[in-house]
């Protein structure tokens, strides 16, 4: 539950696969994927695939407020996923950040 003034926290994560590498990158997605809806704090987290660009993925994230997006960040499945997916991705991941207005 949120208290009154925290404000949900958003990602949008672009990510650029090098080709061939598809099946790669969604092996290690998944077990973040799996193991982020198990967290508290996280409300969302849902990834889609580029319908222009069989290449690109985005993901989408939801916590409830910075905190729990903060502790997401410290959890070591995120880490490994970090260290796994500098193989596969053609550019390093594009990252939009922000609070919810609405």
């Amino acid at each position: 539950m949120r208290l009154r003034g925290d404000k949900l926290f958003n990602l949008v994560v672009i990510f650029e696969i090098k080709k061939g590498q598809n099946q790669a990158f969604l092996q290690v997605i998944n077990t973040v994927i799996e193991n982020t809806l198990k967290e508290s704090g996280n409300l969302q987290y849902e990834l889609s695939l580029d319908e222009a660009d069989p290449q690109k993925y985005f993901l989408y994230e939801k916590y409830q407020d910075r905190k729990a997006y903060e502790l997401h960040t410290q959890q070591h499945y995120l880490q490994n996923m970090r260290a796994s997916l500098a193989e596969v991705l053609a550019k390093p991941a594009e990252v939009l950040r922000g609070n919810s207005v609405s």
